[in-house]
């Protein structure tokens, strides 16, 4: 879940973002005074969803006992959220900044391809919480998530440090991402009411219609970006 929350709740979306508003990617998109309200927001929609998570949906949807992490477990984790913060200053804060290399980029209908076999994966990965078969090993399947995560982290940074990635490619790595979320979504869907299963084919629909018309729009740029 760790890292779906990363990729698709937080690296998708921005990614998508600023391919709408590419002329202005390079700015930030808040001033302190936003940056302090979005941090105290998700102080309390972190605090919101702890309590739904290990209050309601634990004891009423997957029938365990309440959970309570010891303290322990929380500073360790606030730690790691530091660690990771101060990480991602540290790094350059553009491609630019990185040294080239002298390989091409892969194109768009490779990239496309490629995104949702990185991708589906990390969904089989998810579902063993949900429904743990075969049965693994905590240490396997933990060690499989890690070893899947590098993976693609070295071949999207392979793709992207190559001459000629442009704004192609990000719609093809967003689209792809996007694509391998909406199917896997579709696991267990046959428990679901047929209210939900209509309301997400809809919108699945309605989200690739909306990619495809700015996949127009960044076709037409003259100048890669």
């Amino acid at each position: 879940m760790l890292g779906y929350e990363a990729v698709w709740i937080v690296l998708v979306p921005i990614l998508i973002t600023e391919l709408i508003f590419a002329e202005r990617r390079h700015e930030a998109w808040l001033r302190p005074r936003g940056l302090a309200a979005a941090a105290l927001g998700f102080c309390l929609g972190s605090w919101m969803l702890w309590g739904l998570w290990t209050r309601v949906a634990m004891m009423q949807v997957f029938h365990m006992p309440r959970y309570d992490p010891p303290v322990s477990n929380l500073l360790l984790g606030l730690l790691a959220i530091l660690v990771l913060a101060l990480a991602g200053y540290a790094l350059p804060s553009s491609k630019e900044d990185w040294p080239a290399p002298p390989r091409l980029a892969p194109p768009p209908w490779l990239v496309g391809i490629g995104a949702p076999a990185l991708a589906f994966p990390w969904w089989l990965l998810i579902a063993l919480a949900f429904a743990p078969y075969p049965p693994l090993p905590l240490w396997l399947a933990l060690l499989a998530g890690c070893s899947w995560a590098a993976t693609a982290f070295f071949v999207i940074r392979r793709w992207t440090r190559g001459h000629g990635w442009s704004d192609r490619q990000r719609w093809a790595l967003a689209f792809g991402a996007l694509l391998a979320c909406m199917m896997a979504g579709f696991l267990g869907s046959s428990l679901w009411p047929t209210i939900d299963l209509v309301g997400k084919a809809a919108l699945n629909t309605i989200a690739i219609a909306l990619m495809v018309i700015l996949a127009r729009s960044v076709w037409r740029r003259d100048v890669p970006a």
